[in-house]
């Protein structure tokens, strides 16, 4: 029985190594030139792990800025090779993450780019991270009244799309709350703009304690779903 048990645990234990390794997210190279006449010459390679991904990316013309998508598993190092062509100091870029976050940059501000040497170590997103980014609306200093149409800023911030989550608003601060389901498909790195269908009566006018909630089953990290 024991070395069954033992058996069946490294079985285990190597089913989520792999499942674990094989998990990766997108990053972004982004590429600009001040003076928009493109990088004339310039080139940037970025590596992960030593390995090529992306391979004498440049500005063909204009401003841009130019995009290029690339993968990572988290805890790869990412780093860069520019090569200067004419008027160098015109070129900025950056290595972005999933959410748009600057992880390095090099030339911003007008000093020709150099290479990213020093490894950007990368942390990948949970599968299912839905955020509450935002209550937009109603706002401070409208007229109140009976009807009034409360919406809100959902992000996706995790690595697959999500469906079927509720979205949910109180204005007695979490005491009651109008809960609704967002049955469509929200992409990662995705935002949605969500106009409640039940409308808030604020006709007594005053202050109103606001709350936003997102809920998704199996959501990786809950610290973010309020606000």
């Amino acid at each position: 029985m024991k070395i069954h048990y033992y058996f069946q645990r490294l079985i285990l234990l190597t089913i989520l190594f792999i499942s674990y390794s094989a998990f990766a997210c997108n990053f972004q190279l982004k590429l600009y030139d001040t003076y928009g006449d493109g990088w004339n010459g310039g080139k940037v390679t970025v590596y992960v792990n030593g390995t090529a991904v992306l391979t004498d990316k440049t500005v063909s013309s204009g401003y841009g800025p130019t995009y290029f998508t690339f993968s990572a598993n988290t805890g790869d190092s990412i780093t860069t090779d520019y090569t200067v062509g004419s008027y160098g100091s015109e070129n900025e870029y950056w290595i972005l993450d999933l959410t748009g976050t600057i992880l390095g940059s090099e030339g911003v501000g007008g000093s020709t780019p150099g290479d990213i040497t020093t490894p950007i170590i990368t942390v990948c997103p949970g599968n299912n991270d839905l955020k509450m980014e935002s209550w937009i609306s109603p706002s401070w200093g409208l007229s109140p009244n009976a009807t009034m149409s409360i919406s809100v800023q959902v992000d996706n911030i995790g690595a697959q799309a999500q469906s079927g989550f509720d979205i949910k608003y109180s204005i007695d601060g979490g005491a009651t709350f109008v809960t609704e389901n967002y049955a469509s498909s929200l992409a990662s790195g995705a935002s949605l703009t969500h106009v409640f269908t039940t409308t808030a009566n604020m006709s007594a006018g005053g202050m109103f304690h606001c709350v936003a909630v997102v809920h998704n089953t199996g959501d990786m990290d809950t610290s973010n779903d309020t606000i």
